[in-house]
């Protein structure tokens, strides 16, 4: 939160919104904004279908049918994700869904996905996580699963800002992503114990 305040210039209108959040510092305003943010957005059904990404949907659709294992890690809250799933109609589509309620630590600790591990009976090294967060990333790889970072605009500098990127497969078009994952798929079919798939590359438009 404070490298986006400093990023974007926001700490002098984050500041002048302290006392609103009976809070001491400006990272702290821009927090509660983005909760306030993201709550309004969770009740809203119009905006959460119109944020949704049509090319991830029709992946974790693809692989479902395929008889791989799904399972969703979120910092969501179990409420938050499962609504937000249920206005998407992807309740169904996870054999596990794991939130911030059920661990302790939150990312970048791999504690959540090593339970999605452990729930599905798969070992870490036979895992493929879609991650859109450097945190997120950094769990992934924590807990020694093969990863595809799919960057945005908000995160894109952020990533480049860490090693994480070459740690990685990356994937800055999101429409690029059914692609990756069905040659990772395939690859981790075919790799050795021990061996690593991840090697950079990158997919762009």
């Amino acid at each position: 939160a404070t490298a986006l305040v400093r990023r974007f210039g926001l700490e002098g209108v984050a500041r002048e919104r302290m006392a609103e959040f009976g809070v001491h510092k400006p990272w702290q305003a821009f927090v509660q904004v983005r909760l306030r943010v993201y709550e309004a957005l969770l009740a809203d059904p119009e905006l959460i279908l119109g944020h949704r990404y049509p090319h991830n949907i029709a992946l974790l659709c693809e692989v479902r049918r395929s008889g791989y294992p799904t399972a969703l890690s979120t910092m969501s809250h179990c409420e938050q994700a499962r609504h937000v799933l249920a206005v998407l109609g992807l309740t169904d589509e996870f054999d596990i869904i794991a939130t911030r309620d059920d661990v302790e630590h939150g990312k970048p600790d791999p504690e959540i996905d090593l339970l999605v591990a452990r729930e599905l009976g798969v070992k870490p090294e036979e895992c493929l996580v879609i991650e859109d967060s450097p945190a997120g990333v950094q769990a992934a790889l924590a807990a020694g699963m093969e990863v595809v970072a799919v960057t945005t605009e908000l995160t894109r500098q952020k990533f480049r800002d860490t090693d994480l990127l070459d740690r990685c497969r990356v994937v800055d078009d999101p429409r690029m992503l059914p692609s990756v994952v069905r040659r990772l798929i395939g690859d981790l079919g075919r790799k050795t114990p021990g061996e690593r798939v991840g090697t950079l590359e990158r997919e762009r438009t």
